[in-house]
């Protein structure tokens, strides 16, 4: 039960302190955050009004919309979500956890099978998040996803594979179709947009 997030938040508090929400029902990465991690009341108290916001600070929340979405041609307009949406990101099949009890959060896109697993990583001056998709298909490989890595009023090419969002995010992308990155502007945003590319069926 989280603010701006919804009724069906999954919440992942790391040791390193900085903790992630994933919004089940339209199927996203909602915020980030550094710091103290939740107030779980309006959970424990039975099914409330009780929406809180993170404890802690430094809450970076993310792109509305999905994170991969399957798109007619690159300037197609990013999938819109309004309150009621459900499934926009795709139909999620719930989450494994691995061996150090972290979870990887899976769902399904027209045909795609998509797990992405958010992993804290200690650095100087706070922990940062690496975000890792492992995209695959058992059918015919599609040409039009496209994966939505940041959003802002502005954003700048900052080193040979980074960028920087206007409100202070850097953005640091490896692997499959890094070089295709592109920004582009969408409705008074700026977006930092991938085209990805499966290879025999997995990307």
């Amino acid at each position: 039960f989280m603010n701006e997030v919804g009724p069906r938040s999954i919440l992942a508090g790391y040791p390193e302190r900085v903790h992630v929400a994933f919004d089940a029902n339209v199927v996203r990465l909602a915020k980030a955050w550094r710091g103290r991690f939740f107030d779980g009341s309006g959970v424990s108290s039975g099914r409330t009004d009780k929406f809180f916001d993170p404890l802690g600070k430094e809450v970076i929340n993310m792109p509305s919309g999905p994170a991969i979405a399957r798109l007619e041609s690159q300037t197609s307009p990013w999938p819109k979500v309004e309150k009621t949406d459900r499934n926009i990101g795709g139909d999620f099949k719930g989450y494994e956890l691995d061996e150090e009890a972290r979870p990887v959060f899976l769902y399904d896109i027209q045909g795609v099978s998509v797990r992405e697993q958010l992993l804290p990583v200690l650095e100087a001056g706070g922990a940062n998040i690496i975000r890792r998709f492992a995209i695959s298909t058992s059918g015919t490989a599609p040409d039009d996803l496209y994966l939505l890595v940041g959003e802002g009023d502005s954003i700048k090419k900052s080193g040979e594979s980074a960028w920087t969002v206007k409100d202070g995010q850097t953005l640091v992308l490896r692997g499959d179709g890094v070089s295709a990155a592109t920004v582009r502007s969408q409705g008074g945003k700026e977006q930092l947009l991938v085209p990805l590319t499966l290879r025999d069926g997995k990307a």
